[in-house]
């Protein structure tokens, strides 16, 4: 009988170890899930954060692109009425000055 109960005891003991090694492992895969999704969480971060500057980039780059050709149709523009100007302004003149004479 005794060995009945010693057998019934190491049975119990040996299910508690289990038991606990099972906890332990649960938590150990609870702490590695944890980290893992942190890490995932921190590459997304990077990743959107890269894609982002890269955007903001692309746009900056984007709008000095549109300026430039803004700022080059403006000196196309200037020049060409600096020219027409310096080609008209006698006549210009002259047709001011009759005008306000004849008046």
């Amino acid at each position: 009988m005794n060995e009945i109960f010693r057998r019934i005891i190491e049975i119990d003991n040996r299910a508690k170890e289990l038991f606990s090694e099972a906890a332990k492992e649960r938590e150990r895969l609870r702490q590695d899930t944890v980290r893992e999704i942190e890490s995932m969480r921190n590459q997304i971060r990077q990743m959107a954060d890269e894609k982002i500057e890269q955007l903001v980039s692309q746009n900056r780059k984007d709008v000095d692109e549109k300026v430039k050709d803004i700022n080059s149709a403006v000196a196309e523009k200037l020049t060409a009425m600096e020219e027409k100007y310096i080609q008209n302004a006698d006549e210009w003149v002259e047709r001011i000055f009759l005008s306000v004479v004849r008046e």
